[in-house]
């Protein structure tokens, strides 16, 4: 089964992920009707050649 181009859209979109969603992922929880969310943050540091490289695979597709 192949995707469709709207498919395929969709897919590199979500691929790059939603910027805003950190800080709206709490609410978007609680409107949902999840109760006792926490939120919390992380990140990572991407300072290698081979890090970097992994990277822009995962956002390259």
């Amino acid at each position: 089964m192949r995707a469709s181009a709207g498919a395929k859209s969709t897919a590199r979109s979500w691929r790059r992920g939603i910027p805003q969603m950190g800080r709206e992922l709490k609410a978007v929880f609680v409107t949902a009707g999840f109760t006792e969310v926490v939120a919390a943050a992380s990140f990572e540091i991407f300072h290698s050649a081979d890090d970097l490289r992994f990277l822009h695979d995962l956002i390259a597709g």
